[in-house]
């Protein structure tokens, strides 16, 4: 019999764990994609403990569905697209309407091709388009979840993402770049590429204007290998010169530090095979010293 599903956001899944005892479900959730057995819930709808940290897991992925049972964890074997976890991201087109700022606030960002640069196919995840990025929400994907969490969550919910995204352009990338942000989003793109995309090479770029974050260390931990490319303002500000000459897409100074981590290898020769930058900032005026953009 099909497990039955219920509504995540009013189940209390109890008090928040940090990342250290979430990083096993989540590494399992975003592994097999599928959750293999239900949510006990006790009292109608609290989560009984020995749940509480696959709730939570599910919650920090943007899960809107979970199993559940009321006797006792019970096997299960339900996708993940079918809990909802997809649903922001589908084709054709993605939505244009939310019913809430909860709902706005897990908008989708495009995944945008720039063509050849550097002798590699590069492909650009536009996170600065995000709705609630110019209302100065550091982290807009955190719905849902207590705000020790939010990061973490609006990190793997961009991942999420960009999974889909690629696979509906079948892109398999050798390369993600992402700067290293309060959002984790370097730390939780190494994580799901750890799983999910296998021959990609998971890249944590660091500014050297600016202080990397501590906030994800634990999901960062997790990952498994990655490479942290260190970048100059400079080298930055002449890679975003370069894509925006070639494709048009102005990046800011974090964006530019993605693309020049992407070119540096690319130059080295350690890339034979597409390359993705996460761009969470956009350039206000035009790299080449034109007028406001």
């Amino acid at each position: 019999m099909p497990a039955r599903l219920v509504r995540l956001a009013p189940l209390d899944c109890g008090d928040p764990p940090g990342l250290r005892e979430l990083a096993g479900v989540l590494a399992r959730l975003v592994g097999e994609q599928r959750v293999w057995e239900t949510l006990h819930l006790e009292g109608g709808s609290r989560v009984a403990p020995a749940s509480r940290q696959l709730c939570w897991g599910l919650r920090l992925l943007g899960a809107s569905l979970a199993p559940a049972s009321f006797e006792a964890p019970e096997p299960a074997d339900v996708p993940l697209g079918a809990l909802g976890v997809y649903d922001r991201v589908k084709d054709p087109p993605f939505a244009l309407a939310y019913p809430s700022p909860a709902s706005l606030s897990l908008a989708p960002t495009p995944l945008a091709g720039l063509g050849s640069l550097w002798g590699v196919p590069v492909y650009a995840k536009l996170e600065y388009l995000h709705p609630l990025k110019p209302a100065g929400g550091s982290c807009p994907r955190g719905a849902g979840v207590p705000g020790s969490l939010q990061p973490a969550a609006s990190g793997l919910r961009a991942a999420v993402e960009l999974d889909l995204q690629l696979r509906a352009l079948r892109v398999k990338p050798r390369a993600v770049a992402a700067p290293l942000d309060a959002c984790c989003t370097a730390e939780a793109i190494a994580f799901y590429a750890r799983h999910r995309l296998p021959g990609a090479l998971a890249v944590a770029v660091k500014p050297l204007w600016a202080e990397a974050p501590a906030e994800c260390a634990e999901l960062g931990a997790r990952a498994g290998p990655w490479e942290t490319v260190e970048v100059s303002l400079e080298d930055a500000v002449k890679a975003a010169a370069e894509a925006f000459e070639a494709s048009g897409v102005n990046p800011g100074p974090l964006g530019g530090a993605a693309l020049a981590a992407i070119k540096k290898l690319a130059l080295e020769g350690s890339l034979d095979g597409p390359a993705v930058a996460v761009l969470p900032d956009a350039g206000h005026r035009h790299p080449q010293g034109g007028g406001s953009a």
